[in-house]
């Protein structure tokens, strides 16, 4: 293999693979270093296995709930090694595809852990032995890992969302720490599969950098699938028996144990800089994440940073658009990220979506800021999904003088898909009055994009 390269990417995530792609693209030789499976977190760990978690509940909560429709069906057993299996397959398919991709676009692949001698030479370690080489450019998309609790995982009583995800079997009670994006999906999951779920939560509000009104449709609908919530309570003792574990917490009421099977820490990630001996370069870093620009340059001109291990949003489609951007400054073509209109979704039961500020937070930086509301019951596809019953609702937030679109948020089932409405209205600075008039195929969830605009002009068409 060469020794020196035009652009070295550390990390075959979605911002690693995506970087590398389009800098080949662009006509630099470019070499990709995984030290895992390609797709990194999202893929392997991550966005795929726990969305195919969330189809496999959905499918099971569906045939429960057939009756509804008319379909008289028995409950038979459930073989988890056969779901396993298959999402491994899914998993393994995706993963060949980003291999693929990057061959097809030329660029090399090593296998190995990479650390930084300097800002431009890196060592990778291999099984038999280890390679040193040269990048006129690197580009750093080595992601994260879970945050430690007070005791450390041991894959059984003390798990991550990654140990979670090769059961097959599941617990009676788990105890989730953290009311964040990944304890609200597993807690969803779990309890649509018959485990007792507790939620532990320091902060006082479950999912606190989301709408809260938005959030409470979901809080509520996981209370009446038995999940408890502990909030503002924290964790002060962890006892690991033979076969439970016993949970001090303290709150204002004093403290209480709690005695469950497992315990699931959700409590964040941490960057995986450290890991590459980033002391070995004059990168500046923040809390131990890599320090970028609009760029994604850091504060050393040839080193670039996508993905998780910068300090913006931890998401698998901004960590695309990061790689991209980096790839393109390389190549001298100057082109800078825009944050103001991403889209975030959470995959419980029902679904959370936004994009935007919330409500309080338009309210604080905006006069004249007015929120509308639109209740799935009156849209006709939400009916017929629910075969009568629905719940959740979407929210626009706007500027009422100019009908600016500061926010949207929506919650209820199978309405993840219509975020990118909103996404590509806020990216294109489009205004309320522009979606009112934009025609919207009929029966869709998608009308409700359109029926909430025309409530914020003051002319509803199918509500109020």
């Amino acid at each position: 293999m060469e020794e020196k390269w035009d652009v070295i990417v550390i990390g075959g995530g979605p911002g690693g693979y995506s970087a590398a792609i389009r800098a080949s693209q662009l006509g630099m030789k470019t070499l990709l270093i995984e030290k895992g499976d390609l797709g990194g977190t999202c893929l392997n760990v991550g966005c795929i296995p726990t969305k195919y978690f969330v189809e496999f509940t959905n499918t099971l909560k569906n045939i429960m709930e057939s009756k509804k429709f008319g379909i008289e069906l028995s409950m038979g057993s459930v073989d988890y090694q056969v779901f396993q299996n298959q999402k491994q397959k899914i998993i393994d398919q995706l993963s060949m595809g980003v291999k693929n991709l990057l061959k097809k676009n030329k660029v090399e692949i090593v296998q190995g852990e990479a650390t930084f001698v300097s800002d431009k030479i890196v060592q990778i370690q291999q099984e038999n032995g280890e390679l040193i080489i040269e990048g006129n450019h690197v580009i750093v998309a080595a992601g994260t890992r879970p945050a430690q609790f007070k005791i450390p995982f041991d894959g059984d009583k003390i798990v991550s969302s990654t140990d979670i995800l090769s059961w097959v079997y599941m617990p009676k009670s788990i105890v989730i720490v953290g009311a964040g994006v990944i304890g609200m999906e597993f807690a969803s999951i779990l309890s649509q599969l018959g485990v007792h779920v507790s939620v532990i939560e320091l902060n006082s509000m479950v999912l606190a950098n989301e709408d809260q009104e938005i959030v409470g449709y979901l809080k509520k609908s996981l209370e009446t699938k038995g999940v408890e919530f502990y909030l503002s309570t924290k964790v002060v003792d962890v006892v690991v028996n033979e076969n439970d574990v016993v949970l001090t917490l303290e709150n204002d009421s004093g403290t209480s144990n709690l005695v469950v099977e497992k315990v699931l820490v959700a409590t964040g990630r941490v960057s995986n800089a450290e890991l590459l001996r980033i002391e070995n370069t004059d990168v500046e870093t923040i809390n131990g994440y890599i320090k970028v620009n609009g760029r994604m340059q850091t504060n050393i001109e040839n080193l670039y940073a996508v993905g998780d291990i910068t300090p913006g949003p931890q998401l698998a489609h901004v960590a695309y658009d990061e790689g991209i951007i980096a790839a393109e400054n390389i190549a001298g073509n100057v082109k800078e990220m825009n944050y103001s209109a991403v889209p975030r979704t959470v995959f419980t039961s029902p679904e959370i979506c936004a994009v935007g500020l919330t409500e309080d937070r338009a309210k604080e930086l905006f006069d004249n800021v007015e929120a509308f509301k639109y209740p799935l019951q009156a849209n006709g596809k939400a009916l017929i999904n629910g075969n009568g019953q629905t719940e959740g609702i979407v929210k626009i937030i706007i500027e009422k003088k100019y009908g600016e679109i500061l926010g949207i948020a929506m919650v209820g089932p199978k309405i993840n898909e219509m975020i990118s409405t909103g996404t590509l209205a806020m990216t294109l600075e489009a205004t309320v009055d522009e979606i009112a008039n934009t025609i919207h195929p009929h029966p869709s969830l998608s009308e409700m994009m359109k029926e909430v605009s025309l409530l914020a002009l003051g002319k509803p068409l199918h509500f109020g």
